[in-house]
C-alpha cells in the first residue's frame, strides 16, 4: 500500500492534473465549435467536424504550451519545431 501511495505521489502532480483539465477543455472546444458550425451556421457535417478538430488541436497546443509544460521555446524556429512535434504527436 505504501508503494502505491509513493507511485501516486510521483505520477499525480500539477502537470498531470493540468493536462487532464485542459484535455477536457480541448474536447469541449471541439464539440462546441462543431455543434455551432453545423447546427447554427448550417456548415456541412464533415467540414464542421474538421474545423472543430483543427480548432481543438490549436487550443490544446497553446494551453499545453503555456500552462501544462511551461515551454521555454522563445525563437520562431524553436516554436515551429515544438509545434511540429506536437502535431506529430497528435497524428
Amino acid at each position: 500500500m505504501e508503494k502505491l501511495k509513493e507511485l501516486l505521489k510521483k505520477v499525480w502532480n500539477k502537470e498531470v492534473i493540468s493536462y487532464l483539465i485542459f484535455g477536457v477543455l480541448t474536447t469541449l472546444v471541439n464539440i462546441i465549435i462543431s455543434f455551432v458550425l453545423k447546427a447554427w451556421l448550417n456548415v456541412e457535417g464533415n467540414i464542421a467536424s474538421t474545423l472543430g478538430i483543427v480548432a481543438s488541436i490549436l487550443f490544446a497546443y497553446f494551453t499545453n504550451r503555456k500552462w501544462v509544460f511551461q515551454s521555454s521555446a522563445n525563437s520562431s524556429k524553436e516554436k515551429l519545431v515544438e509545434f511540429g512535434k506536437f502535431i506529430l504527436g497528435r497524428a
